[in-house]
Order: C-alpha cells, then sequence, then structure tokens
C-alpha cells in the first residue's frame, strides 16, 4: 500500500486560486444563515457546516463549549469579498477567520468551485 503523501501528490493538481476560508460561530443557526448567504452571493460554492467543541481562554477565563464550524470553499479572486462578508455578518467581538490553499483537487470540483464563486451580478 502506497503512503498518503505518495497518494495524494498523484492527484490531479487544482487549479492555483482555489482555497477554504474557516471560521466558527456559536450555533446551528447562525451557521446556517451565513451559509446560506455566502452562497446565495456566490462567494463560496459550498459550505460545510460542523459541529465542534471550543477550548480557549477569554478576558483571562477558560472557555469550554460548542461551536459551529464553516469551511467555505472559494477562489482566491473571491476570497477578499468572502472575507468582508463574513466579518460583516459574524456574531463574534473577535472571530476566528482564516484561509486555507487548497495543494490538489479533482479537477472537475475545482472547476465547478470556480464556476460558482463569481460574485453576485
Amino acid at each position: 500500500m502506497q503512503h498518503a503523501d505518495a497518494l495524494c501528490t498523484q492527484a490531479e493538481p487544482a487549479p492555483p486560486d482555489m482555497v477554504v476560508l474557516v471560521t466558527t460561530v456559536e450555533n446551528e443557526a447562525q451557521a446556517k444563515s451565513m451559509a446560506r448567504s455566502l452562497i446565495e452571493q456566490q462567494l463560496a460554492a459550498c459550505v460545510q457546516i460542523a459541529r465542534i467543541e471550543s477550548m480557549y481562554r477569554w478576558e483571562g477565563a477558560l472557555q469550554d463549549h460548542a461551536e459551529w464550524q464553516l469551511s467555505c470553499k472559494t477562489t482566491v479572486a473571491q476570497a477578499p469579498a468572502l472575507r468582508q462578508a463574513v466579518l460583516a455578518m459574524h456574531p463574534y467581538q473577535v472571530p476566528m477567520l482564516y484561509c486555507l490553499p487548497v495543494a490538489w483537487a479533482h479537477q472537475p470540483y475545482a472547476q465547478w468551485v470556480a464556476q460558482m464563486c463569481r460574485g453576485a451580478d
């Protein structure tokens, strides 16, 4: 059996402009509302929503609670507008928000992402 790294490098390369923007919100309703808005604006092709547990220190106290993580698939061209839209609707004072480059992806999927992320007309 091949090592996982070898399998990944044999996959079709993604267009160099595909990224995933990641953030969290405090409940499922916020996550679904944000995801729907980002997709309707054509800033994200797909938003995956997952319930997670987060532990961190905030204002001197240890926090431990459930959150909802959004993984937003988009293009480099739409990433700045996506970031601004997320920040504009985000309920947190200091939102967790970062962007991950995609090293490779199945070409038909990457092309679909590019087609879906053209921005609202």
